[in-house]
């Protein structure tokens, strides 16, 4: 894909666009056990016309898992989250590719769980021979640090093997789902102390066509928990470390750097490369940086 950054291409009438706030997030998860697009930055011209910067990222298709993952690119399933045409606060599952009963199949695991309570043992273990639960869990932990509400109702991919691959591809082609992080343009819009736990487990997303039913469903199982807070922690040890966090957003600031004045001024924006480089401290660095604290706190207190 060519993208332009997607909401943070622009800015608003007073703010200023980082450019790669997507692409760079994704950098700082990549070591997580999920799917994320790989990223590096582009000048774009159109018929030889400036088109300013754009990111060439991965597409999320067949192609990337049979590049990512070894599998059979005719034997995959891919679904999304989608709003409810009927109510924008519920979710119904579309089927990007794959078998035509995917989505059905999907469905019939949640209806499954909704009259089967995962806080018993013997569901949960049922569970994980559908859902992969390492990648769930790291999934999770990557969309609440980012503190990411366009999500779940929105920008939620998921996929399986359609059929079991694993003697050719290893674990990735065991038919179970995982997902894949998608659309962090808005992430940490609400702030850095934005408490997702809450938001995830308020009651607009609790209920059996919400779209955090199967996160609190997954939450209510004590193995699942202690898994959870223990890798989440990890992470925060590891991943998050605002040290680390910084030195990906750097790296990636300075491959740009050199042409974000001349890319705001191809749009008609005079902002200058301090303009620029004061967003990119205030929307990563010191996002990341102060999220790591606030994590800390709405993860004891859940």
């Amino acid at each position: 894909l060519l993208r332009n950054s997607g909401n943070d291409w622009y800015g608003t009438d007073t703010g200023v666009a980082t450019l790669m706030k997507d692409a760079v997030l994704h950098r700082i998860v990549r070591g997580l056990d999920i799917s994320v697009m790989a990223y590096r930055p582009a000048v774009a011209y159109l018929n030889g016309e400036y088109w300013g910067i754009h990111n060439l990222r991965e597409s999320y298709d067949k192609h990337y898992l049979a590049t990512r993952y070894g599998l059979d690119p005719e034997n995959v399933d891919i679904l999304m989250h989608v709003e409810d045409s009927l109510d924008n606060e519920k979710v119904q599952i579309k089927r990007i590719d794959g078998d035509k009963g995917a989505d059905e199949e999907y469905e019939a695991l949640i209806a499954w769980i909704q009259t089967n309570a995962l806080s018993v043992a013997a569901n949960y273990r049922q569970v994980q021979q559908w859902i992969d639960v390492t990648n769930h869990i790291d999934y999770i932990v990557a969309e609440t640090f980012f503190a990411n509400t366009d999500w779940p109702i929105n920008n939620c991919d998921f996929w399986r093997a359609h059929t079991n691959q694993v003697a050719t591809c290893g674990r990735y082609g065991d038919t179970r789902w995982r997902w894949m992080l998608y659309d962090l343009d808005v992430a940490g819009e609400r702030g850095a102390g934005f408490d997702m736990f809450a938001y995830l487990s308020d009651n607009d997303m609790t209920g059996g066509r919400e779209p955090g039913f199967l996160i609190n469903q997954l939450w209510a199982n004590d193995d699942f928990r202690r898994a959870f807070v223990t890798r989440y922690a990890d992470a925060l040890n590891t991943v998050f470390r605002p040290e680390r966090t910084e030195a990906v957003i750097r790296e990636a600031a300075a491959a740009i750097e050199p042409e974000v004045e001349t890319h705001f001024s191809r749009w008609g924006r005079a902002h200058t490369r301090a303009d620029w480089q004061a967003s990119v401290n205030s929307a990563l660095v010191q996002f990341t940086a102060t999220r790591h604290a606030a994590s800390w706190s709405h993860l004891n207190a859940f």
